[in-house]
């Protein structure tokens, strides 16, 4: 419950996520295991050497082998490593370091009790052929849809009709539970862990239009994200041509807003 609390504005929370960057970039360094600015992340190291002005969280990416080796030795004593496998309650398919000093609490119907964190995607093994490779990824598009209609926070603004489609869709899926969802994609995620393969993909988010070739990960290089010099791969550029096309130019001013929506507070002591 919170009373009386004051939420932290952008800029302290901005804070607590770079002490998170900077303690992963600090181990991964340390026990030579790689990880990679993602998404916006990796978009603003780039294009801005920091955050993108009106983003609001830090991705990194990292391959199934390397993130095996660091959620068995990660240790920090500020900052904890949670996913689906540390507890089976966590509610998201991909894992996060996250602050234990404070909580956040985002626009979801599920609350899992959560500091300010860093969010990893792993890049998992896909199949050898590429059209194999993508009806591989429908098989997590038709999951993740699941359990976003799970999550969905019931809101006034969206139409008479979208509360509806919603209310029917929770009410066909109440006998499957979301932590059922998360573990079948975790397990159908490592299906090809074993194979040496061509494609990775994030099946967290996944989408057929962003298969990267493996090789893309094996060299690299440092970039600067805000006082950071972090990780990144050296060929960031295709990497983001494939996630935002155009990438070097700047959304219309009306796109240029946070699409997450979350409060953080410190915790009492």
């Amino acid at each position: 419950m919170i009373l009386n609390r004051t939420s932290l504005s952008i800029d302290e929370i901005k804070k607590v996520q770079l002490e998170v960057l900077e303690s992963i970039n600090i181990f991964c360094r340390e026990k030579k295991l790689s990880y990679f600015l993602a998404y916006g992340s990796l978009l603003g190291a780039v294009r801005h050497s920091g955050y993108i002005p009106w983003d609001d969280d830090i991705d990194i990416y990292m391959l199934r082998s390397d993130y095996n080796i660091f959620k068995q030795y990660f240790q920090d004593e500020n900052f904890k490593l949670v996913d689906f496998e540390r507890d089976n309650d966590y509610p998201y398919s991909y894992p996060k370091v996250y602050d234990s000093s404070t909580e956040v609490f985002e626009a979801s119907s599920i609350h899992y009790p959560i500091g300010i964190n860093v969010d990893i995607f792993i890049l998992d093994n896909l199949p050898e052929n590429i059209k194999d490779a993508r009806e591989y990824i429908k098989k997590f598009i038709f999951i993740e849809n699941l359990i976003a209609i799970k999550k969905l926070k019931k809101s006034p603004k969206r139409s008479f009709l979208k509360r509806i489609m919603l209310s029917v869709s929770r009410f066909l899926l109440f006998p499957i539970s979301c932590k059922f969802l998360i573990k079948r994609h975790f397990r159908l995620s490592s299906q090809y862990s074993k194979l040496k393969a061509k494609y990775v993909a994030d099946l967290s988010f996944p989408d057929p239009k962003k298969i990267y070739e493996k090789k893309m990960f094996e060299n690299i290089i440092d970039l600067k994200f805000e006082h950071l010099i972090c990780l990144a791969p050296k060929e960031y550029d295709s990497c983001l041509k494939i996630e935002f096309g155009d990438y070097m130019k700047l959304p219309s001013e009306s796109e240029r807003v946070s699409h997450h929506a979350f409060k953080a507070y410190h915790k009492y002591k």
